[in-house]
């Protein structure tokens, strides 16, 4: 598989978190790069460390995606989180962390 097959990126960390760039920039290059899709999985605030989100920053980051896909209306822009697990496997909810 070349560079010329990817659609797109499912696991994107935007200036929200501990990525380097706004999701507006992501969409950009995403939409440059001819992707059909981006996912912007910045942490939960489970990951304190690299700046996670809580709720109410993600309801803002939710609101910045909605308004990107007007923006770019042939690029689908998921909003999703990284999330992490407890060794049970069970995993760290807003309210517990």
């Amino acid at each position: 598989m070349g560079y010329d097959e990817i659609n797109g990126d499912f696991h994107v960390h935007s200036i929200w978190s501990d990525g380097s760039d706004s999701i507006e920039t992501i969409a950009a290059a995403a939409q440059q790069h001819q992707y059909s899709f981006i996912g912007i999985t910045d942490h939960s605030q489970s990951l304190k460390i690299a700046n996670g989100l809580t709720e109410d920053r993600i309801r803002k980051k939710l609101d910045e995606i909605e308004k990107l896909r007007k923006k770019f209306p042939d690029l689908r822009i998921f909003c999703g989180t990284n999330v992490t697990s407890r060794q049970t496997g069970r995993l760290i909810t807003l309210r517990e962390s």
